[in-house]
């Protein structure tokens, strides 16, 4: 699912992502592809945190630390035009959090 098809899905459908358990989000987290679909990359992170899902930045192999939006907006690498695919970081979101279960 294209990442500004995910955020204007999670603004008209959060009710219903609140309910539903367990539920994982993956994500490319691309603050450029995002904007230039017409989303807020800091709302669609924490709206994800405000319904009580945790973040985790998944680097190349394994998983890895629980992240905050702002811990993790400052890590994203910059946009490049010359090579785009370089600036975006995979996230996983996970409801509930391991501590809820």
């Amino acid at each position: 699912m294209v990442l500004g098809r995910l955020y204007s899905t999670l603004l008209r459908q959060s009710r219903r992502v609140a309910a539903a358990r367990p539920l994982y989000v993956l994500t490319e987290f691309w603050l450029h592809g995002m904007r230039s679909a017409g989303g807020d990359p800091e709302w669609f992170f924490t709206t994800l945190e405000r319904l009580r899902f945790i973040a985790l930045w998944l680097p190349l192999q394994g998983r890895g630390p629980r992240v905050s939006c702002e811990e993790f907006l400052p890590r994203l690498p910059p946009f490049k035009p010359e090579a785009p695919d370089s600036s975006y970081i995979n996230l996983l979101f996970e409801w509930p959090a391991p501590s809820d279960s």
